[in-house]
């Protein structure tokens, strides 16, 4: 038994059935990863309330895929590349009856462009930029009865794309560790983002 935000008593049901692939493999300097992914599981929602479908079933899927080079240029030059692409998809319950349900899709691509440098016996720079783009490729409502679509939600086809820069020092002595570094962030929506930081280690 299980009393919902509004004071409405009922039964609910864990629900947990899920399949997965994973697959991963390598060859010298590169590396895959492809990972499917889909389930049936409980929903409580954002408000956990039996009216607007707490209880009732949501099914969820994503598929995820990965790239990654990582060479070693040299004793003192290390590089790394790497791009992921993740898409995920809910269907979720909006009322007591099940008779609205909610249909959300979106997706994203990452990436990642980082080198290693050791300038120095105790000197060493991280430098890199990274990529994200996400897309909100559905959130509407339909009526499971009539098939029907009841709203758009003003989220299909909506995305944000996001760059950064970034920059670390770091300096080695015994027991001490000391970091330098910067990131600069450009968010389409919340524009440009500086943040230095600094810290010093003694283990």
């Amino acid at each position: 038994m299980w009393e919902d935000e509004t004071g409405v008593d009922g039964m609910v049901q864990e629900r947990l059935q899920t399949t997965n692939f994973t697959l991963q493999t390598g060859y010298k300097t590169h590396s895959f990863l492809l990972n499917a992914h889909k389930g049936l599981e409980s929903y409580y929602g954002v408000t956990p309330r039996f009216a607007s479908g707490a209880n009732n079933p949501q099914e969820v899927s994503n598929v995820l895929a990965n790239y990654t080079y990582n060479r070693d240029i040299n004793d003192n030059f290390n590089l790394i590349f790497s791009a992921s692409y993740d898409y995920g998809q809910r269907d979720l319950s909006r009322t007591l009856d099940d008779s609205i349900r909610a249909s959300i899709q979106g997706s994203k691509f990452l990436g990642l462009l980082k080198a290693n440098l050791q300038l120095t016996e105790r000197f060493s720079l991280e430098v890199g930029a990274d990529f994200d783009n996400r897309t909100s490729d559905e959130y509407s409502n339909y009526n499971t009865f009539r098939d029907s679509v009841i709203a758009e939600n003003n989220m299909k086809n909506v995305g944000v794309t996001e760059l950064s820069g970034f920059a670390q020092l770091k300096y080695d002595l015994r027991k001490f560790t000391a970091l330098a570094g910067a990131r600069v962030t450009n968010n389409e929506l919340f524009g440009t983002n500086f943040a230095p930081r600094a810290s010093l280690v003694y283990a």
